[in-house]
């Protein structure tokens, strides 16, 4: 009779155990090309170098993105590398998309972290609005 009673005040212990996860902060910012104009579309990540949770955000048709770690918004504080990721599909027209809009188009570089270049420093209880820089796609030759 003593079990069954402790079953229920064992599971809601168990249940109400669970970590939150770590400690995020709120991230936002702009990706943007060297003159100015905005990135209008793609993943933005940040990831720590030491192997920690990548937080990810889509970037909007103004630049503008905001960070999630899973399904909660925020970064852990601490440095991170950064990738920028798009998926060009020039639907059967890869010369004229390469001709055209190349210019609207992150260089493949950045989609890499190894390769990008780019870090920041995400900070703990403070504002963390980034401009990111990036550059355009080289113009397909050829076409």
């Amino acid at each position: 009779m003593a079990a069954r009673s402790l079953t229920p005040l064992v599971l809601v212990l168990v249940v109400g155990c669970g970590s939150p996860g770590p400690d995020l902060h709120v991230v936002t910012g702009r990706v943007v090309f060297g003159d100015g104009r905005p990135v209008s579309a793609g993943v933005i990540e940040f990831a720590p170098p030491d192997g920690g949770p990548t937080a990810r955000g889509r970037i909007g048709t103004d630049g503008r993105f905001t960070l999630m770690t899973g399904d909660r918004p925020g970064a852990v504080a601490g440095p991170h590398r950064i990738a920028v990721v798009q998926a060009v599909i020039a639907e059967g027209a890869a010369g004229h998309a390469g001709r055209h809009h190349a210019a609207s188009v992150v260089h493949p570089r950045f989609a890499a972290f190894a390769t990008s270049g780019l870090a920041r420093e995400v900070a703990g209880g403070a504002a963390n609005d980034f401009l990111i820089e990036v550059e355009p796609a080289a113009p397909a030759k050829g076409w």
